[in-house]
């Protein structure tokens, strides 16, 4: 699912996504090798409170591990 599809628009309904709010410019590897930049998505309720999100640079897969910390 690309970040501008209408399927995405439809679950964030309500919700936080935090790879549009922390300005997050892929979430796949270098092992990946499409244009696609994005495979991954985290969505909150707006009431989850979110000290952390990052997304790791460490090569496992094609795509990258998402770390999250909530307080």
């Amino acid at each position: 699912m690309l970040p501008n599809t209408q399927s995405l628009k439809m679950l964030e309904n309500g919700f936080k996504n935090l790879i549009t709010e922390y300005n997050i410019k892929t979430t796949r590897s270098i092992l990946y090798r499409k244009d696609d930049k994005f495979a991954d998505y985290v969505l909150v309720s707006p009431n989850v409170q979110v000290e952390s999100f990052q997304v790791l640079n460490e090569i496992i897969s094609d795509h990258l591990p998402l770390y999250i910390n909530l307080t």
